[in-house]
């Protein structure tokens, strides 16, 4: 390494520099080159002292640096520059791709919180949810019918509509879906298909999208294609008050939804011998910690069995209600709306019963540890109204399970059944409420088949074959005399 003199003030500068730091003068590196380590005066054109060897950077030098350093800067800048280029590429893709789609910023949209459909702009969108059931929306989101799919999911898919409906020149209650193509008629997709002089002007085209819960084609359909009514976008309330909410459509078919806003299934209308509406679900669904296919409602009331609904009607006056929430009914325009709220006087999973039985507060567990003692030695009966009885009897290594036809009049010994239990803390599946439980397995399997559940407001209930039989449980045996 050389220093130069500044010509100007004398300064001794590293002859790397492009200007003398002490006045800013610029360093034409034509100076003087003194050699750093001997203080020798080296002659210009020399790339090292004659003295001592040690390598300076002359004028010649000083240049191949300064372009070497420049053409790296170049060399950086087209890179950065092609960089950015690219990037305004991808983001400018993206924002089209996106821009395609309108979003509601409302987040009680009636189509589901999760998707809010991303109704893309002049289509039609027909939606086939994974439990074979749909609905059918126009571009502002509006619903125009609801269908169930016939036949499975082969192509064509049949989707038998909820209403008949004016499109493609014909009225029909049924629509025929390929991934590529939508008719009117069957016909039409066999002469669409055929390997034969097809007729390809039949039809209309439809793009694919898959969904995270199902698959949705949309449709291009101009105003001569279709009917063109004033359909209203349905909205549905989203409250820490509300489990669950039905959108019911005056054509029968609806959706359910969770406390989220978000949809759990479809709904068409069922059979009630009893009650003022009776809906079946498109799968079974966990509500109010049973598993159900059909909802009921009777008044202000919901019930998730026909026999609950049933039991309710014959009741004495001192026995608790069977029903599982309260409902608030809501009419808009070509739909109804049930928001389903648990009282504090209703039965299932959550809550406090309006009767509760003297014992409950000795059964308040805290702890898996004080369950497990407490339960030794015990007897529980569980007599629900028109149903089976049950009765448990606990020792300290398992369960004997007792059946009685309450007509006549005692626990049949040729029914009973012992059972593996252990005790357990978990969360209830449909309201998530923490909760205790005695779990009842066989010896070569972990799988529960049912369980004593004890809630933290001092109610026992006893779930049978995985919530399809059993009902609210008591610390005590029945004497039939």
């Amino acid at each position: 390494m050389a220093l130069i003199k500044c010509t100007e003030c004398g300064h001794e500068v590293s002859d790397k520099a492009a200007a003398c730091p002490n006045c800013g003068c610029p360093i034409t590196h034509d100076e003087k080159i003194i050699c750093e380590e001997c203080g020798t005066e080296i002659p210009k054109g020399f790339s090292e002292c004659p003295n001592c060897g040690c390598p300076v950077y002359n004028q010649d030098t000083a240049k191949d640096v300064i372009q070497e350093t420049e053409n790296k800067k170049s060399g950086n800048t087209f890179r950065w520059l092609f960089f950015t280029l690219l990037l305004c590429f991808i983001c400018g893709g993206v924002f089209y791709l996106l821009d395609d789609f309108s979003f509601t910023d409302d987040k009680s949209s009636a189509i589901g919180n999760n998707m809010l459909e991303k109704t893309i702009k002049g289509k039609y969108a027909i939606i086939l949810y994974n439990d074979n059931v749909g609905d059918f929306y126009n571009p502002k989101g509006g619903r125009i019918c609801s269908f169930r799919l016939m036949g499975g999911r082969q192509e064509p898919l049949t989707m038998r509509l909820s209403q008949s409906i004016y499109i493609m020149g014909t009225s029909t209650d049924k629509l025929y879906l390929t991934h590529e193509r939508m008719f009117t008629e069957h016909m039409d997709y066999v002469r669409y298909s055929s390997s034969y002089n097809p007729d390809k002007s039949l039809g209309v085209p439809v793009e694919k999208k898959e969904m995270e819960d199902g698959v949705c084609f949309l449709v291009e359909l101009s105003s001569d294609l279709i009917e063109q009514r004033d359909i209203p976008v349905h909205h549905i309330t989203v409250s820490d008050d509300i489990d669950y909410t039905l959108l019911y459509y005056n054509d029968e078919y609806g959706t359910l939804f969770d406390g989220k806003g978000e949809r759990l299934c479809g709904v068409r209308k069922g059979v009630t011998l009893s009650g003022d509406l009776c809906v079946k679900l498109s799968k079974p669904m966990p509500i109010y910690g049973v598993t159900t296919s059909e909802l009921l409602f009777k008044g202000d009331n919901l019930y998730t069995s026909s026999h609950d609904l049933i039991d309710d009607n014959y009741k004495r006056e001192d026995e608790p209600s069977k029903s599982k929430a309260f409902l608030k009914r809501t009419d808009d325009k070509d739909a109804t709306i049930y928001a389903f709220r648990k009282l504090s006087n209703q039965n299932g999973t959550e809550g406090a019963s309006s009767s509760q039985q003297s014992n409950s507060s000795e059964w308040n567990i805290s702890s898996v540890e004080e369950l497990q003692e407490k339960i030794v030695g015990t007897i529980w009966t569980c007599r629900p109204i028109g149903k089976i009885w049950y009765r448990l009897v606990f020792s300290e290594y398992d369960m004997t399970l007792y059946y009685a036809d309450p007509s006549q009049g005692e626990w049949s010994e040729k029914q009973s059944s012992k059972w593996r239990w252990n005790a357990t803390q978990g969360y209830t599946s449909d309201t998530g409420e923490k909760c205790y439980s005695i779990q009842f397995k066989k010896e070569d399997s972990e799988l529960s088949y049912g369980a004593l559940l004890f809630f933290k407001d001092g109610e026992i209930q006893f779930n049978w074959l995985r919530g399809r039989e059993g009902g609210k449980a008591e610390c005590k045996d029945f004497n039939w005399e």
